[in-house]
């Protein structure tokens, strides 16, 4: 007999030599497990092929204990008999594998071959619903089938065999089911895109930006990890469809922690934390991104998404205690955010353990997507919150600043009324004086020239002498009652100057009211000097100084002009440190003169058009805070210096301030900044105006900083009080036969 007769004698009695259960097919149900009728032989070589496996020793699966290597090939084999009384259509679902070569078996010696796998073209296979290996099968009325198949996993996954017989309609029914639930979530995550897509382009939040970008990559995401991808749009190459998941999924984390900075503003609110999410995104980003590259060059997807997955479990934990502080300090504007975070965690968390546990989406899917939702339903709400705050914080400190602007623009106005009102009063007589003198000297002109003319006739007409010396002896009484008429004025004139200086001493007083009270200086102060000697009787200097708790907040500030100008600027000046530091709690130096800044523009109206006012002022503000023998120094400057000699130091040290003043039309992308030091207590500080610095000698040659600084160092180690005198002396001596060239403000500080 020839050698195919016996092959197929071999094959019709091979299932019952080798013991192999089959698989009987006795009623007809929507699905069947087929795992324990598996056999399964190893072929590490793969040397094997369908022609000589018939012929190896299978061992059944409940008998294979070593497991599956991601490295090996292996051949399983399968029999099927059909005892119902009609011919029946399948389809077996192999598992989520990347190649599998499909023989059937017939029992006229025949061999069928199909292609299927997660990595196999759709052109290739016959179903290519979802993304694992699947057949369709005919199984003829009372016919044993007998099925060999090859599988291997090219990316290095742990193989999972997972057969499962289902009928045609059960087979469609599970993937209309996806679809229906898919188009769901898909609907969902569109309706959001675009609705913050809307509400981006409005309010320009960068956390908008962030969240709907987030989205999209999730909504990517679940179109490839669901099958709809591979499906559809990368049915014929399938392999990029896992490069799409694997960076979606990076993106969805890397742009997760960008959102949750935003919208917390973590760097102002928890600045500690955002240290840590800074650490954490770019070891994220390191970790995946090498690993990224790495399967794109080896396509070892197994070895390399175990570790990515690995590196999602910190940020999870980062993440949960960034939302259990913010609940904690009740940080209102991020507690709904908060919570629908720890539900995403908690979601997260299961879906996590469950593709580590099981190495399988498939499940733990449906719990992310159903936390995904609740949480986003979350952000929403906590976005629409955010505007909503927002919107009542702007109309808040808008109706503060009018009220503000309004009574200070009432009480300006009451003031220029008044000043204006006096000095026209005061034009007024004097206009009418000099009218008066002018007629005076018109009439003193015209007796001079009835002198000269009476002279005249004198020399010429002797005998009208004299007629002619009474003449002259009335016009000089007319002419003494002249004189003491311009005596009489001379004294009015005289009394207008003292009412002028009346009035300026006055305002002498009211600024010094403003300014701090000495016991003040002295309590909170203790061991100081100052120096303050307006040019006029007012001063364009003043220095402003509270405690806020344990910080005193020190402000030295030198205002455009000197005398009655400078007054008023220093007024609003002493205003605006009330109301930015007493009333809104702002104590962080920078913050405090990019404040003032803002606030002398607007009460000057300097941003108006054809408003030429660019006054102003230059400052120094100081945070001090004690701690144990040791003073924390916080500085700002609008471009004035602070000066400095720590304890048993003889250098003098400066820190200097930003090229940019208060007021007046400015660079603004200058912002002030803070620079801070840490000095012992005994340490000296030395702040002022430049009207020391300035002073000008009887040759023109000015007191300048560099002899400035080196009396500094030649005193600082002697009692304020002689510090004050000795630096009294020098300027006196400097400056001698000559007038005082601006206001004069200087402060010594020790620790």
């Amino acid at each position: 007999m020839s050698a195919r007769f016996y092959f197929l004698i071999f094959i019709f009695f091979s299932p019952f030599l080798k013991g192999q259960q089959v698989f009987r097919i006795t009623e007809r149900t929507t699905q069947a497990d087929l795992q324990k009728y598996l056999e399964i032989l190893v072929d590490s070589s793969e040397k094997f092929t369908i022609e000589n496996i018939q012929e190896q020793p299978f061992q059944s699966i409940s008998l294979f204990e070593q497991g599956f290597n991601p490295y090996h090939t292996y051949w399983v084999k399968i029999q099927i008999k059909n005892e119902l009384p009609q011919d029946e259509r399948f389809v077996l679902f192999l598992g989520q594998i990347n190649f599998v070569e499909f023989y059937t078996i017939h029992t006229a010696g025949e061999i069928d071959k199909e292609l299927t796998g997660r990595y196999v073209p759709a052109s290739q296979k016959a179903i290519n619903l979802g993304r694992g290996a699947q057949i369709p099968l005919l199984v003829k009325k009372n016919q044993i089938y007998t099925y060999y198949f090859k599988v291997w996993n090219k990316d290095r996954r742990m193989l999972k065999l997972e057969p499962v017989l289902f009928t045609p309609p059960a087979w469609e029914s599970s993937f209309a089911l996806r679809n229906f639930y898919e188009g769901i979530f898909q609907g969902f995550l569109w309706v959001l895109i675009f609705y913050q897509l809307a509400v981006f382009f409005i309010v320009k939040y960068k956390s908008y930006l962030y969240s709907l970008s987030f989205l999209l990559c999730w909504s990517i995401y679940s179109l490839s990890t669901s099958g709809i991808l591979p499906e559809t749009i990368l049915a014929e190459i399938p392999q990029l469809n896992e490069l799409i998941w694997l960076t979606t999924s990076t993106l969805t984390g890397v742009l997760y922690i960008f959102f949750i900075r935003a919208f917390v503003r973590t760097k102002q609110k928890l600045p500690q934390w955002d240290w840590v999410l800074i650490i954490c995104l770019w070891v994220f980003l390191v970790v995946e991104v090498v690993c990224l590259v790495a399967i794109i060059f080896t396509f070892n997807i197994g070895y390399f998404l175990n570790i990515t997955r690995m590196a999602y479990l910190p940020g999870v934990f980062v993440i949960m205690g960034l939302t259990i502080t913010i609940i904690r300090k009740n940080l209102k504007e991020s507690l709904i955010l908060a919570r629908g975070i720890l539900l995403f965690i908690l979601f997260a968390i299961f879906y996590i353990v469950y593709i580590i546990l099981y190495d399988s989406s498939q499940v733990s899917g449906f719990l992310i997507k159903t936390g995904f939702i609740i949480q986003n339903i979350f952000f929403t709400a906590a976005l629409a919150q955010r505007i909503k705050l927002q919107e009542s914080e702007n109309i808040k400190i808008a109706q503060q600043n009018a009220d503000i602007i309004k009574n200070q623009n009432l009480v300006l106005d009451e003031k220029i009324k008044e000043r204006t009102l006096t000095l026209e009063e005061k034009n007024s007589e004097i206009q009418s004086q000099n009218e008066e003198l002018q007629q005076k000297q018109e009439e003193l002109q015209s007796q001079r020239d009835f002198i000269e003319k009476k002279n005249k006739e004198l020399e010429l007409i002797n005998e009208k002498f004299k007629s002619s010396q009474e003449i002259l002896k009335k016009s000089m009484l007319k002419l003494k009652d002249a004189q003491q008429n311009l005596s009489s004025q001379n004294k009015t004139l005289e009394v207008f100057k003292q009412q002028i200086q009346s009035s300026i001493k006055s305002a002498e007083n009211i600024q010094k009211a403003i300014l701090p009270p000495k016991f003040k200086l002295d309590k909170l102060l203790k061991d100081y000097f100052l120096i303050y000697h307006p040019k006029d009787v007012v001063s364009g200097d003043f220095y402003w100084l509270n405690a806020i708790d344990d910080k005193i907040i020190i402000v030295v500030a030198d205002c455009t002009g000197h005398g009655v100008p400078g007054a008023f600027m220093t007024l609003i000046g002493n205003t605006l440190l009330d109301k930015i530091i007493r009333v809104w709690n702002i104590f962080d130096p920078s913050e405090i003169l990019n404040r003032l800044h803002m606030e002398v523009q607007t009460v000057l109206r300097q941003k108006e058009e054809n408003n030429h006012n660019n006054n102003g002022m230059d400052a120094i503000v100081l945070l001090l805070e004690k701690d144990h023998q040791e003073v924390n120094i916080t500085f700002s400057g609008a471009k004035n210096s602070l000066f400095f000699i720590p304890k048993d130091k003889s250098q003098i040290q400066t820190l200097k301030g930003i090229r940019k003043s208060i007021g007046g039309i400015q660079n603004e992308t200058i912002q002030f900044t803070n620079q801070k030091i840490t000095l012992e207590k005994g340490s000296m500080l030395y702040l002022g105006s430049d009207g020391l610095e300035d002073q000008n000698n009887l040759k023109r040659k000015k007191f300048g900083l560099k002899k400035l600084k080196a009396l500094m160092e030649d005193i600082h180690l002697k009692s304020s009080r002689e510090q004050k005198r000795i630096i009294g002396e020098q300027l006196t001596e400097f400056m001698k036969d000559t007038t005082q060239r601006d206001d004069i403000l200087w402060m010594g500080v020790r620790l």
